[in-house]
Order: structure tokens, then C-alpha cells, then sequence
């Protein structure tokens, strides 16, 4: 008897599934072999694996690109492979396990109202219109109008809003930056008369009694402080003169 993808010897190991003898009255241990698949060997097969079929109680392999079997099955032969028509592609091929996969060619679309064939993709839109879904194996080319004046002038004023928006919370944080900078400044950079009136009242404080116009103003002569040198001096003798009208 002819056994395609399968050997009836019980006795070869390597063998899945064997052929199974009804008549045994006792079965004999294979060595080496895991318990499951020496059960296996033991008894008749009632259903096959993915890829082969049962012929009486023996499980065959099926034949790649020829036929397959994808589940666990009691068929008396493999299905045959789908044949791809002539306006399809084959998208994978036949195996043991799973059948051909066909699609339609580029250009072409299948649809389930039109199964047995497949259908011509439109024509690629106009200048007036935009692709919204494009020609695939599985759907048709989709053009809809191009949006009007109305609405492409709604898009723009929506772009400059969006670009005003942006351009305002920049200089909204410029400005506080800006601002935050400068109380930074103010708070640790005095201005220059406020630095001179507490350096002239530390000066005070250090000289004491011994504090003298005259001891103060060759200070900052030393000081290379001229400016405030000459306006205390400025300043003096205006007094002087207010003191003697």
C-alpha cells in the first residue's frame, strides 16, 4: 500500500504518526520514547493534526503547494490549494498548513458584494479634488472636492490665531523675564547714590567723633572717588552761602 508523508514500521522511532495494527493485543514499549507519544503509537488515530489527513488509522501528510489541512481534522484527504485567478496576485503560497492567499493586483480592488472578481480603482482625482483613500486590494480609490474658498479662508484666520496666540505668550514671558531680571538687579545691584549713602554712612559710623568734613573729603580723594569728592564740595558751598545771607 502507497503511504505518502507517512511510514507504517512501527518499530522506526523517528516516525509521526505510525501506522497503527487493530490486531495487537498488547502494546509494546517503545524505548526511548516520551510517554505521551508512545501512548500515541498505541492506539488507533481518531483525528490528525494541521497538515495531514486519516487514511483508516493511519495519519498522512499532506503535499505543500499541492494540499492542506489547518486544523485538527478526521478528513479522508487534504483540501486542495486555491489557484490564484488571473486578476489576482498570489500573496503567500500554499503550505501544508494554510491555503494560498490571493489578492487583487494594483489597480484592482475586491469588494464581498463582488467576490468572484475584482473591480477597476477609479481614476486618480482631479486638480479639484483631494484623495481621501487611496486604490488597495481591498478598497477603491476616494476623491472628495477640494475645500472652498469659505473654508480654506476659516483654516487661515485659524492658523493666525493660533500663530497670534503664540506670539503673544512669548512676549507675555519676555516681558515678565524681563521684569524679573530687573528686581534682581535693583535687589542686589543698588543704585549708585544708594551706594554712596551707605558707604558714607558706614564711614560715619567707623569715624565717629573723629569724623571730619575735611578727613571725608581726602578719603575719597584717595578713593579716586572724585565725583562724589566735588559734589559734597558743590553741595558745602551753597550751604555756606545760605549760612551767610
Amino acid at each position: 500500500m502507497e503511504v505518502r508523508g507517512g511510514l507504517e514500521d512501527t518499530n522506526t522511532s523517528s516516525v509521526f504518526p505510525p501506522q497503527i495494527k487493530p490486531n495487537l493485543a498488547r502494546a509494546v514499549p517503545l524505548p526511548h520514547q516520551p510517554a505521551a507519544l508512545q501512548d500515541l503509537k498505541q492506539r488507533p488515530m481518531e483525528e490528525c493534526p494541521p497538515g495531514f489527513y486519516l487514511s483508516g488509522k493511519v495519519c498522512l501528510s499532506c503535499k505543500a503547494g499541492e494540499d492542506y489541512t489547518s486544523h485538527n481534522n478526521s478528513l479522508d484527504r487534504c483540501r486542495s490549494c486555491l489557484v490564484c485567478k488571473g486578476d489576482q496576485v498570489q500573496k503567500s503560497p500554499c503550505t501544508t498548513t494554510s491555503n494560498t492567499v490571493c489578492e487583487c493586483k494594483p489597480g484592482t480592488f475586491w469588494t464581498q458584494n463582488t467576490p468572484e472578481f475584482c473591480q477597476t480603482c477609479r481614476d486618480k482625482c482631479t486638480e479639484e479634488e483631494d484623495e481621501e483613500i487611496p486604490c488597495t486590494p481591498l478598497s477603491d480609490r476616494k476623491c472628495v472636492p477640494k475645500a472652498t474658498g469659505g473654508t480654506r479662508a476659516l483654516k487661515i484666520v485659524g492658523i493666525i490665531s493660533i500663530i497670534f496666540t503664540i506670539v503673544m505668550i512669548i512676549i507675555g514671558i519676555v516681558v515678565w523675564k524681563r521684569k524679573e531680571i530687573s528686581d534682581y538687579i535693583k535687589r542686589f545691584w543698588p543704585a549708585a547714590a544708594d551706594v554712596l549713602y551707605e558707604m558714607l554712612l558706614k564711614w560715619l559710623q567707623w569715624a565717629g567723633q573723629r569724623a571730619s568734613i575735611n578727613a571725608l573729603l581726602d578719603a575719597l580723594q584717595t578713593l579716586e572717588e572724585t565725583f562724589a569728592r566735588d559734589t559734597i564740595e558743590n553741595h558745602l558751598v551753597l550751604w555756606e552761602g545760605h549760612l551767610w545771607r
